[in-house]
This record gives C-alpha cells, structure tokens and sequence, in this order.
C-alpha cells in the first residue's frame, strides 16, 4: 500500500469539506437550550442538532477547550474513509513500528500479522481500539508524525479552528486539545459519510488475519452493542464513537432516527460513577425526550385550496378566470407537541411571477408556501394548479402583437426601416426631378 497521502486526494477532501461545512447553520455551535431538559452536572458538554428542524435543540460548553479523547478516532476514520474509500481491501503487514508506542485497548495486532485496511478501519472505529489507530496512520502516512499532521491540517480545513491533535488514537496528551464545537464539525462530516457510518454501526466485525483463524471483535459503544455496558442499548441509533480516557472523560457521538425524523447527539467530558455512565445515560435521557416532544404532524392536506388568483388572457363565461393554488402532497411540519399547527403557525404564499398567464396547465408549480412559527421557517412547499386553464384565443393574439410591437427586434427593424425609407423617397424624387427635366428638354427641341 502506498505510504503517503496522495496531495491531490486530500484536497478533493478539503473543497467538499468547505462545501459541506457551508451547509450547517452559522448559529450551530451556540449555547442553545431550546430542548428543555435537566442533565446531571456529570454530563459534560452536550450537543444536539435536529436534522428535520435545521437547528440546534441543545448545546453547552461548546467552546470549552477539552481533551479530544475518542474523537480523535473519528478523524482518523475519517481520513481512510475518505482518501481510501477504494482500497479498503488491501493487505498490510503489521510491523514493529505500527505498534510501537501503542497502550490501551487492543484488537490484538502483532507483528507479521497479514490484515486489510477495512480490517484496521473497523477495529478504530466500531472496536475503538488504539493499536488499529495507530497501524492505520503508519500504514497509510508512513509514520504516526506524518498522518497526525494530516489530521491538524484537515482540522483546520474543516474549521475546526480550536483543535489539535497528538495521536491518532485520542490518548491524552496535554498539547492535545479540541472543544465540543469543532468536534460537531467533525460527526457532521462523519454522519454523511456511509463508509464510516457502516463501519462504527456494526454490532461486532469478524476478521481473519492471513493464515490464522477468524478473530470477532465486539463494538464499544454501548448503545449498538452491549458488550461494552449493560443496559444502554438504543436500537433507533447508529455510529459515531464512543470511548474514554482519564483527562479527557467519556465520550459518545451518534446519529439517532425514529419515526422519519433524524439527530445528532455529542458528549463530551462525561464522568462514570457506580450508578450511570453518563454520555450513555445523558444521550438516552436526551434521545427519549426529543421522540416524545418531537414530531412530524400533517399540517396542509394535499388538494386542500391555499389561494386563488386571476389568470391573464383567459376568459370564462365572460368573466376574468380564477385559478386554485393548492399543494401536490401532504405537508408535514417537524414541531413540538405543544404547537397548534392551525392557530400557531402562519402561512405565507407567494407566485413565481406577478402575473399567472394562460395556457397553465393542471399539477403545474405556479408558486409556494412558507410555515413559519413565530420568524423560524418550519417548513415549505411547492404551490400546483388545481385546474387547467385555457388561453382566450383573441386575447393570446393581441397580447402576441402587443410583445411584437413592444419586442427588441420590431424596435430595431423601425430604427432601420425610417432612415432607409428616407433615403428610399429622396432616391425616387431626385430620379422623378430628372425625368421630368429630360422630357421637357426633349420637347423643347423635338
């Protein structure tokens, strides 16, 4: 496998990072209370980000600066994720100097072992295991120092302006340093990416090193597999990470879905006592309340009429003719629970032109309409006829004139069409001058 990261991939990575990160709320990452829960003070600090409602639902300490911990495995995942999406199943030997240094938990590499890319990339982010982090880095930057520097450096590509790395495991390190902010960044990135997000999802990888037998090795975080502690198991949850050290605490990030509607839940800095571990506990505390209190409720009937206006150069039965706006389909507003959708709510439609002109024809989009609960847009929809109307034949004619007439091209073609016209009757006049004159001299003399 080759040993350098390919310059070229890596800024591919950055332009779609910036284009991505253009894509989060500019108020992401402040403190925000809107989800009105109490969390124990062994929390730490909490981030939670609500897909269906663009916004953050809750988030503290988020520029609190805090040892990275197991959040560094998300960027190490993340870098093979994205510059070796391709090669995942090659083969690495396993050397001393990708275990050199290695402490903490383990998926059991040894040296001359024969294992895949995939291999170390499951053992980082689904096992959390140090010693796959680190053959990961060696086998792919060609030492810890060099892909490490890659993980700074695309920190910083992301703006993740308040971080910095030492390893590519997360064990502490005192000039190691991130803050809940930047590491949102980071699981925003890290949940659009399905490679990862399959990788740290599994329940358990199998692996079978070259010549050995198969190897299980069991996720650590909690609420995809039990295996790592007892009763935290959240089937609605999916990914990041999870993990701990002694500086930098417990730390959980994941992607949660129920009922259509999708979160992000980050913690950071969370203690244990005999009782909870508490990124466990706060994320399900956190994850139970948001699928009760939040939810997808119908709030405009598909066909129902929103609006109706008049439609030029159409004529019915005499009068001017009308057109109902309504929507194709069901518009569903994520909300709280507490929200009357009809009294609480205000709607606003609007046309894509000022003036509707026939022919329009039934189903086409002639507009939308905004649901907005207070100045928070809550959602949007597409405005469709609800009928067909017809063009009055006489009426589509003038206004055709009248386009002409008023048109570029008919102005341009009287510009040219006067001065030659002048120039056309000045011609015949001299020429008519002439003729006169030689029949008069031919009379004279005739």
């Amino acid at each position: 496998m080759k040993q350098v990261i390919p310059k070229i991939l890596v800024l591919l990575f950055t332009l779609t990072s910036a284009v991505f990160i253009a894509l989060i709320p500019i108020n992401a990452f402040e403190e925000s209370d809107e989800l009105k829960i109490t969390l124990d003070e062994k929390a730490g600090s909490v981030y939670v980000y609500s897909y269906d409602a663009d916004r953050v639902l809750y988030c503290s300490n988020p520029h609190e600066k805090i040892p990275p911990a197991s959040s560094a495995k998300i960027m190490t995942g993340l870098l093979v994720c994205e510059i070796y999406a391709d090669k995942l199943d090659e083969s690495i030997e396993i050397t001393d100097g990708m275990l050199k240094g290695h402490t903490g938990t383990s998926m059991g590499l040894r040296v001359g072992m024969t294992v895949t890319v995939k291999d170390l990339l499951y053992g980082t982010v689904c096992g959390g295991n140090n010693d796959a982090s680190i053959a990961l880095a060696v086998a792919c930057a060609g030492s810890v120092d060099a892909f490490v520097k890659e993980m700074n450096i695309l920190a910083n590509r992301l703006y993740m302006k308040n971080t910095h790395y030492e390893n590519p495991s997360g064990l502490d390190d005192k000039d190691a340093f991130t803050t809940l902010s930047d590491t949102a960044l980071l699981i925003h990135k890290a949940a659009a990416n399905e490679i990862y997000m399959s990788a740290s999802s599994a329940a358990y990888f199998d692996f079978t090193p070259k010549g050995e037998e198969m190897v299980t090795v069991n996720n650590r975080n909690a609420l995809v597999n039990r295996f790592s502690a007892q009763g935290y198991t959240n089937k609605h949850t999916r990914g990041i990470i999870s993990g701990n050290t002694d500086d930098g605490g417990y730390t959980l990030a994941t992607f949660a879905e129920k009922s259509g509607a999708s979160y992000l839940c980050l913690v950071m800095g969370a203690q244990a006592d005999g009782e909870h571990i508490y990124s466990y506990y706060t994320v399900n505390q956190i994850l139970d309340l948001v699928f009760d209190q939040y939810s997808y409720v119908k709030a405009i009937s598909a066909g129902d009429v929103l609006d109706s206006c008049e439609v030029a150069f159409a004529v019915s039965d005499g009068d001017k003719a009308r057109l109902n706006a309504v929507l194709k389909n069901d518009l569903y507003i994520f909300t709280t629970s507490d929200i009357d959708v009809k009294k609480d709510l205000k709607y606003v439609t609007y046309y894509h032109s000022d003036e509707l002109r026939a022919p329009i024809s039934k189903g086409s989009v002639i507009g939308g309409i905004d649901v907005y609960y207070g100045d928070i847009l809550m959602g949007r929809a597409k405005l469709v006829a609800a009928e067909s109307i017809q063009p009055n034949s006489i009426l589509s004619f003038l206004d055709a004139m009248k386009s002409f007439m008023l048109g570029r091209t008919f102005i341009i073609a009287l510009i040219v069409f006067f001065p030659l016209l002048a120039i056309y009757i000045a011609t015949e006049s001299r020429r008519s001058r002439h003729k006169k004159v030689e029949t008069l001299y031919f009379n004279k003399f005739s």
